[in-house]
């Protein structure tokens, strides 16, 4: 009788059990969703514009800098817009336009013995509008048609002069170039171009006048200031702070082995030059600060 009884409850638990497996096949996907949502998933429970719960890092994409910012983190005291450079035997002048509007003018030659002299170097100061106005009227020179050198009569007297044009660089720091009327449809200033000449050449009209545009822009220097800033009798002392002709600022650091030498710092940024103490009044225009 026993076994007639546990054969009769056998069938009825399979079936149970079968239930069981059946209901749970049916509510496992409630399972599922009243889970903790993942890293990878939403909490479905929250509205869409609920806020991160207190306490963890709200996830933004990456904001992209500026189109306008130049990359690789160079200084605009260091870049070179344009560059003119006449010299010959008796004379040498440079002109020079960097990218944060400073006008840099050196000049050397032999003085009234026939001794080679210092140099004279003189720094001023474009503001932005005038820096971009300066720039505009240079790239609408078409120089397409001009050749990067002239040819005509020379000698260690005839001054040789040569321009370098960055337009690569004045987009970059100044702005892109301004909307040119149909005359000058295919001149599309880009890159870098260098044109070499000579006193007694005869140059094309356009590079005339870019020549005349680099002599207005070096008018606006007073040629005598910075002229001969540094103390007479100037002798360098470890923390002094010297503001070189390009406008970048050093610190006296140390003596070097050599005899006369002396390190220097960059003040903002990290350079390290080696320099004779003879040379400094040459390539520093103004003692900022002595510790």
């Amino acid at each position: 009788m026993k076994l007639c009884a546990s054969a009769r409850r056998a069938p009825r638990a399979a079936i149970a059990f079968g239930l069981l497996i059946t209901l749970l096949a049916l509510v496992g996907p409630g399972f599922v969703a009243a889970q903790e949502p993942t890293e990878r998933d939403p909490d479905p429970r929250l509205p869409a514009s609920a806020e991160p719960p207190a306490g963890e890092p709200e996830l933004r994409a990456p904001e992209e800098p500026p189109a306008s910012a130049p990359a690789g983190g160079e200084d605009d005291r260091s870049v070179v817009l344009v560059e003119r450079v006449c010299e010959s035997t008796l004379e040498r002048q440079e002109v020079t336009l960097f990218a944060n509007g400073t006008v840099r003018v050196r000049r050397s030659g032999p003085d009234a013995d026939g001794r080679e002299g210092e140099p004279d170097m003189a720094l001023g100061e474009l503001p932005p509008d005038e820096l971009a106005a300066w720039t505009d009227r240079i790239r609408e020179e078409d120089l397409s048609e001009t050749d990067a050198r002239s040819s005509g009569p020379g000698g260690d007297w005839v001054e040789r002069c040569s321009l370098s044009l960055d337009y690569d660089a004045m987009e970059r720091w100044v702005g892109p170039p301004p909307r040119l009327d149909r005359d000058h449809s295919a001149w599309h200033p880009s890159g870098q171009a260098t044109y070499r000449w000579g006193h007694l050449d005869s140059l094309s009209l356009p590079l005339s006048r870019l020549s005349g545009l680099v002599d207005a822009i070096a008018a606006r220097v007073d040629l005598a200031t910075g002229r001969h800033s540094l103390p007479p009798d100037y002798r360098p002392r470890a923390g002094d702070v010297l503001r070189r002709a390009d406008g970048i600022l050093f610190r006296v650091e140390r003596h070097t082995a050599t005899k006369g030498g002396w390190e220097l710092q960059g003040v903002e940024q990290p350079l390290v030059i080696y320099i004779i103490e003879d040379e400094i009044p040459k390539l520093f225009v103004e003692l900022v600060r002595r510790h």
